[in-house]
C-alpha cells in the first residue's frame, strides 16, 4: 500500500456543473540533459533539463549528488551560470528568462526567482561587479543591475541588428565582448549599463557562440570553424589571429593554465588544444563522448563535461593537456517509459541504463540500483508482482526478477524484435512488436519465454490495451486494430478502426465500452467498442500538441501526454462533445503517462526525466444568478490526519461529519464556511487503517466523499 497524502477534491456550489481538475508536481527522477557545468568551491552546478543539481566534488576523483533544485517555468533549462556573490548566483534559462539561485546551502541549491523574458533564448550569463550580462538571443544583450540579488532590474540593453541572435558574452572592466552568432563579434562600452555603445565589430566565416578574454586575446567558439583566436589589443580594430578547426562543432572555450584551450566539440567530446603560439594552435589531446558535450569547466586536473545524452563525463586532465576518461554521471536523458508496482518505480529510455526508484516518498524518488545489463532503447517498462519487462526493441523484452530491488536479476529473453510495449495477463505477456505486430508469449517459465503466435496488424504495433479476450493494438497508421485472444497461440482479427486517412495512432487506453486513442497530429478520440467488431466514433477534439498517449483517469476525464504541450486533460463525460480542461508545460517532450494509484500518475518526458504528478479532479457547480463558486478539498487517503480545506463566497453554517464504513460516528466538527479560506485538521490518532465516509452539510447542501486512512 502507498502511503503518501493525496488530495481529492469538489468544488462545490448550486447550479450546472462544469468540470475542472487541477494538476501540482510532486516529484521528480532522472531530471534531464546536461547543458551546462560550473563550478564554485567544492561544488559542481549541473542544468540538466529544468533542474539544479550540485555534486559535492571535494574527492578529486569523483562527484556526489548532493542536493537539487526545479526550475518551474516551460522551457526553463539552464544553460548558462554565474555566481553574484558568495550566496546567490544567476541562471540563463534558455526559452523562458533568467531565474536567481540561492546558495546559502551550497550543497542544496534553491531557485528562488524566475523572470520571464518574451521573445529571447537565454543562453550565458556573465557577472561583473553588481551587473550580469545577459546574451539572450535575438533580443541582444540584456544588462541587469543584481546589486539586490533579491529583485534583479534590466537596465540595459543592446538589440541584436539585422536577425542577429545574442549567444555568449565576456566583460573586460568596461568592454563587453558579445558573441552575435552569425552576426560575429560586438565589441561594447558599458561603462553606462543604461547605454551600451558599440565600438567595433568582426565577423568571421562561421558563427561566433561563446567568447573568452585573456590579456589582449579573445578566444572564440566558432561552431564548425573550431576554435578562433583573436587579437583585442586595439578594440577599434580587432582581428583574426589564427585558430584551429576541429572535426565537430564547437561550442564552448575555457582556458587552463597558460597555453592550453579547452573546447566542447559537440559530437566529437572534449578537446585540448595548445594556443602556446596564438598563430598557429594545435591539438593536444581529445575524448570523444558518447553524446554531445555542450560546455565545460576545470578544477585541480580534471574537466567537467555537460554532456546532452551522457550527463556529467569527467576526465582527468595532465598537466600536458592530455585527457582521460574518469566516469560518467548520468543526470538522465530519453526517459520514454516509466511503471510502479507499490513502492518501486522502474524507468527506460535510450542511451541510460534501465533503474529501479523506491519511491515510497514519491516527493524524493531515490535511486536504488540501474540495471546492470545495457539496452540502448527501452521504448517501455512494466512491472508485475516481482518481474520487471522491459521493452527493448531489437533485443526483445529481458524480464527480471525484482524481488530484492538492490539485486535485479535477468531470468531470460523474450525473443520478440522491434519490443515497443508489453501487456501482462497471467502466464501471457503481448508484446507490440512495432512493424512485425504483436506477439503472444508463455512466460509461466519467466526463464524461458516462448513465443507462442503472432498477428502483423499491418502498421507499427506500439501500444496495448486489454478487455476480457480482446487485445486492442494502437497500429499507427492503421488506427486501432481489435484482436482476439481467446487462443493466445491463434491470435485473430475481429476489426480495423481508422479515424482519418492519416491516422497516427500512439495512446490507447480501454474503459467500459469506451476506447480512447491518442492520434499524434489529429488529436483526442473516443470509440464505442459496444460491438467490437464494429466500433463506432463518438467524438474528437484536436491535441494541443502531438498526443503521444492517452489513459482514462476516472471522473469522466482522459489525461493525455502530448509533446511539448506536456500534460494535458479533457472532459469526456460527453463523448460526442469532448472538452480541453488544463494542461502543464513540462521541461520537454511528454511521451508517456501511467496511472499509480491515489490520483498520482508518471510522465515520462524524454530529455528531463520522470515526473510524478497529482492531478485532482474537480467538479464544479455555478449558481447562474449571482455567478458563486465555493470550495471543498479533502484528503482520499490520509496517514497521520486528514485535511479538509473549505471555501464559501458568503458566511454559511457547516457540519462535517466522519463515519466508519460499519456507519459509526467517530468524529464531528461544526464551523462556519466563508470568504476566509480555512482549513479543519482531524487527527487520526484514534482511528484504525481502513474506509471512511466523510459527510459535509453546507447550509442545505450535503456531500460525501470516501476517505482511506493509511498509518
Amino acid at each position: 500500500m502507498k502511503r503518501w497524502l493525496v488530495l481529492l477534491g469538489a468544488m462545490l456550489l448550486v447550479g450546472s456543473a462544469a468540470a475542472q481538475v487541477s494538476m501540482d508536481i510532486v516529484g521528480r527522477a532522472e531530471f534531464g540533459a546536461a547543458y551546462v557545468t560550473y563550478v564554485h568551491g567544492n561544488y559542481l552546478y549541473v542544468g540538466a533539463g529544468d533542474a539544479v543539481l550540485a555534486y559535492d566534488i571535494s574527492q578529486a576523483d569523483t562527484m556526489a549528488l548532493a542536493g537539487y533544485s526545479y526550475v518551474d517555468a516551460p522551457g526553463g533549462s539552464p544553460h548558462s551560470f554565474a555566481m553574484i556573490n558568495d550566496q546567490y548566483m544567476i541562471a540563463a534559462l534558455y526559452d523562458y528568462g533568467y531565474g536567481i539561485i540561492n546558495l546559502a546551502d551550497p550543497a542544496h541549491p534553491r531557485v528562488e526567482n524566475i523572470y520571464s523574458l518574451d521573445d529571447g533564448r537565454a543562453l550565458w550569463v556573465y557577472v561583473s561587479g553588481h551587473y550580469a550580462y545577459l546574451a539572450d538571443g535575438p533580443r541582444g544583450l540584456l544588462i541587469i543591475d543584481v546589486s539586490d540579488p533579491t529583485n534583479p532590474q534590466i537596465v540595459g540593453n543592446y538589440p541584436a541588428q539585422d536577425g542577429a541572435s545574442a549567444a555568449g558574452v565576456y566583460v573586460q572592466d568596461t568592454i563587453a565582448y558579445v558573441a552575435m552568432a552569425d552576426s560575429g563579434l560586438r565589441i561594447l562600452n558599458v561603462a553606462d549599463p543604461q547605454n551600451p555603445v558599440e565600438i567595433s565589430g568582426l565577423v568571421l566565416d562561421h558563427e561566433i557562440v561563446t567568447v573568452v578574454v585573456r590579456d589582449s586575446l579573445l578566444y572564440a567558439a566558432t561552431g564548425h570553424g573550431g576554435l578562433a583566436i583573436i587579437s583585442v589589443a586595439d578594440i577599434t580594430t580587432p582581428y583574426l589571429v589564427g585558430g584551429y578547426d576541429t572535426d565537430g562543432y564547437v561550442w564552448d572555450v575555457i582556458l587552463v593554465g597558460d597555453h592550453i584551450a579547452v573546447v566542447s566539440d559537440w559530437n566529437k567530446g572534449v578537446k585540448t588544444i595548445d594556443v602556446t603560439d596564438p598563430t598557429n594552435p594545435t591539438l593536444i589531446s581529445g575524448y570523444d563522448t558518447d553524446g554531445y558535450t555542450w560546455r565545460t569547466q576545470y578544477k585541480d586536473g580534471y574537466i567537467y563535461g555537460a554532456d546532452k545524452k551522457g550527463g556529467v563525463v569527467l576526465l582527468a586532465m595532465s598537466d600536458s593537456g592530455v585527457l582521460s576518461l574518469v566516469n560518467v554521471y548520468k543526470t538522465g536523458n530519453w526517459v520514454w517509459g516509466a511503471d510502479v508496482e507499490g513502492d518501486l518505480m522502474a524507468i527506460g529510455g535510450a542511451y541510460i541504463n534501465a533503474a529501479l526508484y523506491d519511491i515510497s516518498d514519491p516527493s524524493s524518488p531515490q535511486k536504488i540500483v540501474e540495471i546492470p545489463e545495457y539496452y540502448r532503447f527501452v521504448w517501455a517498462v512494466e512491472l508485475s508482482d516481482t518481474l520487471l519487462f522491459l521493452s527493448a526493441n531489437a533485443d526483445g523484452v529481458p524480464i527480471y526478477n525484482v524481488a530484492d530491488p538492490t539485486n535485479p536479476v535477468l531470468l531470460g529473453v523474450a525473443n520478440a524484435t522491434r519490443a515497443q510495449a508489453t501487456l501482462r495477463d497471467g502466464n501471457i505477456l503481448y508484446v507490440a512488436i512495432g512493424t512485425h505486430g504483436v506477439a503472444s508469449v508463455d512466460i509461466s517459465d519467466p526463464t524461458n519465454p516462448v513465443v507462442l503466435d503472432t498477428y502483423d496488424t499491418g502498421s507499427n504495433a506500439f501500444r496495448l490495451a486489454l478487455r476480457d479476450t480482446l487485445l486492442f493494438v494502437a497500429d499507427k497508421s492503421d488506427g486501432m486494430v481489435v484482436l482476439n485472444v481467446a487462443h493466445p497461440d491463434s491470435i485473430t482479427l475481429v476489426s480495423i478502426f481508422t479515424m482519418t486517412d492519416d491516422d497516427d495512432v500512439y495512446g490507447i487506453d480501454i474503459y467500459d465500452t469506451l476506447a480512447i486513442l491518442g492520434n499524434w497530429d489529429a488529436g483526442l478520440f473516443v470509440a464505442s467498442i459496444a460491438d467490437p467488431a464494429n466500433p463506432q466514433l463518438l467524438g474528437s477534439i484536436p491535441g494541443r500538441f502531438r498526443v503521444r498517449d492517452a489513459r482514462y483517469m476516472g471522473s469522466g476525464f482522459v489525461v493525455t501526454a502530448e509533446e511539448d504541450s506536456g500534460i494535458c486533460v479533457y472532459d469526456i463525460s460527453d463523448p460526442t462533445n469532448i472538452q480541453f480542461v488544463t494542461g502543464m508545460a513540462l521541461g520537454d517532450w511528454a511521451w508517456e503517462v501511467k496511472p499509480i494509484g491515489g490520483g498520482l500518475y508518471t510522465v515520462a518526458a524524454r530529455g528531463s526525466g520522470v515526473y510524478i504528478i497529482r492531478i485532482t479532479p474537480v467538479s464544479v457547480e455555478e449558481d447562474g444568478s449571482n455567478g458563486r463558486r465555493g470550495l471543498i478539498m479533502a484528503s482520499a487517503i490520509a496517514t497521520d490526519q486528514i485535511r479538509v480545506k473549505f471555501y464559501y463566497p458568503v458566511e454559511r453554517s457547516a457540519k462535517l461529519e466522519l463515519y466508519s464504513a460499519d456507519g459509526r460516528l467517530v468524529n464531528e466538527r461544526t464551523f462556519t464556511a466563508g470568504p476566509s479560506s480555512s482549513e479543519l485538521v482531524i487527527p487520526t490518532t484514534n482511528l484504525t487503517n481502513g474506509v471512511y465516509i466523510m459527510r459535509l452539510k453546507l447550509g442545505d447542501r450535503e456531500f460525501t466523499q470516501k476517505i482511506e486512512v493509511v498509518k
